[in-house]
């Protein structure tokens, strides 16, 4: 009895298994309840409560269809949990990998400092000098958008690097217990704020604490001290690069206000929560109005993606560019407004597309949480974290991830023939 009760004891004070709660097993389902918490209760408690909408309505409604395309397709990819937490004590992958860290890390460094030495000016400089938050989103978008020629190409890249590519580079670091794992973390940290780009911080941080919370290399009390950090380094940026500051807290919140571009935020606090929450839903709820009402709801065939616009040979609609001038009342080339891929389905293939990019969204976060390496199965709650505001096609490409997949296809297929043929032609 008395070690019974002590081994109760233990459960209790033992607190939340983050190892559980993280694995990369689980990132489908963080998806799934993102999409339930941000398109399906926020549109309808608004809806309800507030203002009665049809687009939030019908984004609730595309959630729902979407959840259930992502339940179909969890189903579909199945393979051995080898990462979970009973065994996440895998032995580090063979430093055989050090050559695509190397060469990832060099290309980028290469790219980083063309960019930094082209720059009419550097974001963190002029914010330490005073410049105000327009003229930090302007000096921000000209620094990695506005480039012509070759630098326009080494933009593309590197936004590629920083998706996701040096993310997993960083983390693979870690997995093979490099002694350039902090160095480079550091660096890319340093990159983020150099460019005052606060999605860089959590591209490296959340793959990073997945993975130490799998190898059970971080407790509860770290865990939540370095998401404390993180938070805090995040409000840092936002109080550097200033933002649409406006006294709201005298009278009650208006909604209207709250539920589009034009609201003011009390805090650097009051900003990031609403720029992570409501943003995402206010831009998928107005890419569902731009298509009603410039394209009178017509399905636009893949046309919003360059990839498929170029395959399919039919011009591009640049619906990101197009909602941000439905958002802001002028056309910008630098500013874009991203929706999630649950809009992006529907206003290209309907309702029967949303169901089926549901089943792409899992299987896609599937491929990289099955991976027998922890390095690439930490990058599936990045992934998933990306599809809750952007699109699918989006995420692959522009951000990366189908290097990844690359990297899992020629690690599973391509090297198995290359080592039998070694083997063949040496005997």
């Amino acid at each position: 009895m008395g070690a019974t009760l002590i081994d109760m004891r233990k459960k209790k004070t033992k607190g939340i298994n983050l190892a559980q709660l993280l694995a990369p097993r689980n990132a489908h389902w963080l998806l799934i309840v993102g999409i339930a918490l941000l398109y399906v209760l926020l549109p309808t408690i608004f809806s309800i409560l507030y203002v009665n909408d049809p687009y939030l309505n019908k984004l609730a409604l595309l959630a729902l269809l979407a959840i259930s395309g992502m339940l179909v397709g969890s189903r579909i990819l199945r393979g051995d949990d080898s990462l979970s937490a009973k065994n996440s004590s895998l032995a580090p992958i063979k430093r055989a990998n050090n050559w695509f860290v190397l060469i990832n890390l060099g290309i980028f460094s290469l790219i980083y400092i063309v960019l930094i030495v082209t720059a009419d000016s550097i974001p963190i400089i002029s914010a330490l000098m005073g410049a105000d938050a327009i003229s930090l989103s302007d000096e921000r978008g000209a620094f990695l958008k506005q480039r012509s020629g070759i630098l326009e190409i080494m933009i593309y890249v590197f936004s590629i690097y920083v998706s996701s590519v040096i993310p997993f580079c960083v983390v693979l670091l870690f997995e093979i217990r490099s002694k350039l794992r902090v160095p480079v973390a550091l660096f890319i940290g340093w990159v983020s704020i150099s460019f005052l780009v606060k999605s860089m911080f959590l591209n490296l941080a959340i793959p990073l604490l997945v993975y130490a919370a799998v190898r059970r290399e971080i407790t509860n009390r770290a865990f939540m001290t370095t998401s404390l950090a993180l938070v805090i380094g995040l409000m840092g940026m936002i109080g550097l690069a200033g933002y649409n500051e406006e006294s709201n807290s005298s009278g009650p919140l208006d909604v209207e206000s709250y539920l589009s571009t034009a609201y003011g935020a009390n805090s650097s606090i009051d900003f990031l929560v609403w720029r992570a929450v409501v943003i995402p839903l206010v831009s998928s709820r107005d890419t569902l109005a731009v298509h009603e009402q410039q394209f009178s709801g017509r399905l636009l065939g893949g046309a919003t993606s360059g990839t498929i616009a170029t395959l399919t040979g039919v011009d591009r609609v640049n619906m990101e560019r197009l909602v941000f001038e439905h958002q802001y009342g002028g056309w910008s080339d630098i500013g874009n407004t991203n929706a999630t891929f649950i809009v992006d389905a529907f206003i290209n293939f309907g309702y029967l597309g949303v169901f089926f990019y549901g089943v792409l969204a899992s299987i896609s976060i599937k491929t990289l949480s099955l991976s027998k390496s922890l390095a690439m199965a930490s990058m599936a709650p990045l992934l998933a974290f990306f599809l809750i505001g952007t699109s699918l096609v989006g995420a692959v490409l522009s951000n990366g991830f189908f290097v990844l997949f690359g990297w899992i296809a020629y690690r599973k297929f391509i090297k198995p023939i290359e080592k039998n043929y070694v083997l063949k032609t040496s005997n």
